[in-house]
């Protein structure tokens, strides 16, 4: 249906989330990447629109709130309370597992040598700033299938929303 060439290579050792790349040549321009197990409904072809030509790469990133159950106290030096929050909630920029790598990427890798992608973000980030993000829209649907349950829960959004998965615009990125 998408005309997809699709390919695959083995390795006899792990090479982490990035160094499989390397194996690859380098693509004639950016390269979408996408961590295997997440589920999103991201417009991939804005993603591919927003990102830079002068980036190394681009990082899509998430809001994602972090809730703590129980009230936090906090003290000065003396063990004097000065703050009393009850179930503090704080929101953070997370990686989504989405990623534009420009071409130039390519040159910060090696064949067989294992990197993960935070690592190799970093370098790219040490070379210059060249690493840019780019923040999901809020209603954009998305969730990491690490856990079995969240295997679960993924099934069950996609059988309940199967054409927001679906639809052209993710498929085709456009």
């Amino acid at each position: 249906r998408l005309d997809a060439e699709i390919g695959y290579s083995l390795s006899e050792r792990l090479l982490g989330t990035a160094g499989p790349l390397a194996l690859l040549p380098p693509p004639p321009g950016p390269c979408l990447v996408v961590n295997a197990d997440l589920l999103t409904s991201l417009d991939f072809r804005a993603l591919l629109d927003a990102h830079r030509e002068e980036h190394l790469a681009t990082i899509v990133t998430r809001e994602h709130e972090v809730g703590v159950r129980y009230g936090v106290v906090e003290t000065d030096a003396d063990g004097v309370a000065v703050e009393i929050v009850e179930k503090p909630v704080s929101r953070l920029r997370i990686n989504a597992g989405i990623y534009v790598l420009g071409p130039g990427a390519w040159g910060h890798l090696a064949p067989g040598v294992p990197i993960e992608m935070p690592d190799l973000l970093r370098r790219l980030a040490a070379a210059g700033p060249l690493v840019g993000t780019y923040a999901m829209p809020p209603e954009t649907a998305w969730t990491d299938i690490g856990l079995p349950a969240d295997y679960r829960e993924a099934q069950e959004m996609f059988r309940r929303d199967r054409e927001l998965y679906l639809r052209e615009a993710v498929l085709e990125g456009g």
